[in-house]
């Protein structure tokens, strides 16, 4: 029952950079709490290097419980990897990538590939929902083979938590790299969770509940809806569920209508994107708290349009050009998440020492206040950003607020 989760601030720590056993101080791992307002960023111990298929729960009260980087899951209170935390996504990826001095030292599984969700109706127990990436040789592709979960009980080994279960599969197939996102079920306390097929315009939607994974939608629908181009584009939910909104740098803005009862899309609409500059390799893109606005990243441009309006492409306004800025390597405009204090964050390039933020997002152009580097994290990203579905949403007849207006920020 919705009760049971009556603050839901399962996304009021955000986490991101590198391990930090390292003599440099400014580099590091970091968190930025929401849980002040304005949100705090401080540097903080981590054995994990937060990269594309990193992400984060917190509690009801918003303390962090447990956080990924795709190759282990670690416990957020200790800031160590679970002991039964070890090897998700399992395979030579997972091997080479993560466990080698030649990898990259995290997984990568690709844009918006591993979430958190809390069980329905209990609390204290997340499911970590991600995607195995596999690759071959002959010829050479790489390509997502498994959907995966796992789960993590913070009420065991003496309430500092465990893995409980981990790498159970959730659909054998060939899926989009990254690309998964999730939304609260009609009746405000289960979920759907969306993942398409790999280049196809096929989707599947998850119903998953307090039994686990219950029921799965699958609907063939758009005209390259699902990325050309393989983890290069976000896939974000309007924040009361009824819309869908997916940008890439081939194909443009996607739109969909989403029915929470049932699971499936419909009224499919797709908007080319005309680039100022250079023809991205990634985009990114968020709805205002109200819905009316979809916010693209464009790398080195960031547009607001509105969905209100009878020309959408027509709409466009420009808000801003990355001014050349590099602290230290360069902080243009990639990906972007609504906070709980109701702004927009927007990731920077990787190793960048800031995000971007849009701090009135419900209005029109540019009364919205788009502020480049307009809140300075406590050591570069490296390129990780947290991504969360709007966890306050209630049943449709009572879908509440997606997160709170700070007036004194």
């Amino acid at each position: 029952m919705n009760d049971v989760l009556p603050a839901q601030k399962h996304d009021y720590i955000w986490v991101g950079g590198e391990q930090n056993d390292l003599p440099d101080t400014t580099r590091g791992g970091f968190f930025v709490d929401f849980n002040t307002f304005p949100p705090t960023t401080f540097r903080q111990h981590r054995e994990l290097d937060m990269f594309v298929s990193s992400t984060v729960i917190s509690d009801t009260a918003g303390q962090i419980q447990a956080y990924t980087d795709g190759c282990d899951v670690a416990n957020g209170l200790t800031g160590e990897i679970f002991p039964n935390g070890h090897d998700i996504n399992p395979g030579w990826v997972n091997s080479f990538q993560c466990h080698s001095s030649s990898g990259i030292g995290s997984y990568p599984g690709g844009i918006q590939s591993s979430l958190f969700l809390p069980l329905p109706d209990t609390t204290g127990i997340y499911y970590l929902f991600h995607k195995r990436v596999q690759l071959v040789w002959e010829p050479f592709d790489i390509f997502t083979d498994r959907l995966f979960y796992s789960v993590v009980d913070m009420h065991i080994n003496g309430g500092e938590g465990d893995v409980v279960v981990k790498n159970i599969p959730v659909m054998a197939d060939t899926l989009t790299a990254g690309h998964m996102t999730a939304v609260k079920h009609a009746n405000g306390r289960d979920w759907w969770i969306l993942s398409g097929r790999r280049r196809k315009d096929e989707v599947y939607c998850f119903l998953f509940t307090h039994n686990g994974i219950q029921d799965t939608v699958f609907q063939t629908i758009g005209n390259g809806f699902i990325p050309v181009s393989e983890g290069s584009a976000q896939i974000v939910f309007s924040a009361d569920g009824t819309q869908l909104a997916t940008c890439n740098p081939q194909t443009g803005i996607h739109l969909l209508d989403f029915d929470r009862s049932t699971g499936l899309l419909s009224n499919y609409r797709q908007y080319p994107v005309e680039f100022l500059s250079i023809v991205p390799d990634v985009m990114g893109c968020a709805f205002s708290p109200n819905g009316r606005f979809l916010y693209v990243t464009t790398v080195k441009e960031i547009f607001q349009y509105d969905l209100q309006s009878e020309d959408v492409p027509g709409s466009r306004v420009l808000l801003d050009v990355w001014e050349e800025f590099y602290d230290p390597l360069p902080t243009t405009f990639l990906l972007c998440q609504l906070g709980p204090d109701c702004k927009i964050y927007v990731q920077t390039g990787q190793q960048a020492r800031w995000m971007h933020v849009i701090h009135n997002p419900n209005l029109l152009g540019l009364d919205c206040s788009f502020q480049q580097r307009g809140f300075q994290l406590a050591t570069p990203n490296r390129g990780s950003v947290s991504f969360f579905p709007n966890y306050r949403l209630g049943p449709i007849e009572s879908p509440g607020e997606p997160c709170t207006v700070v007036l004194n920020s």
